[in-house]
């Protein structure tokens, strides 16, 4: 393969990743955004703690796949439970937040499971 070739390659998987982590931002953003509004607590800190903890949590992951690409299912699945539980400290640790960890592992849940459910259904 040539220089253009890898150029072509490295581009397309920078795309890729940018596109799953707008998708991703998009998704939990919703429900960041519904959750706030069901519970009333603050929007722009949920929202504010969705973005930062996803801009860490995504790279992360794409890292954890790529060292264990042999197994790649069962580090996807090992890689989102730990996902799902940093996540859930990340946003319970932010006062700002006004979370208990019931109501923070609960948020993390379904900004996890539908994020995660959507990503497996395109993948399809």
């Amino acid at each position: 393969m040539g220089v253009a070739g890898v150029f072509l390659e490295a581009s397309l998987r920078a795309f890729a990743l940018l596109l799953a982590l707008l998708l991703t931002l998009t998704i939990e953003g919703f429900i960041l955004w519904f959750y706030a509004c069901w519970q009333n607590k603050p929007l722009r800190s949920l929202l504010l703690s969705g973005l930062l903890v996803n801009l860490l949590t995504q790279p992360l992951l794409g890292f954890w796949l790529a060292v264990f690409y042999r197994s790649y299912w069962i580090a996807l699945l090992v890689g989102e439970m730990l996902i799902f539980i940093g996540e859930a400290f990340f946003i319970k640790l932010i006062p700002t937040n006004h979370l208990s960890w019931r109501g923070a592992f609960s948020l993390s849940l379904m900004m996890n499971g539908l994020s995660f459910g959507i990503g497996l259904f395109l993948a399809l």
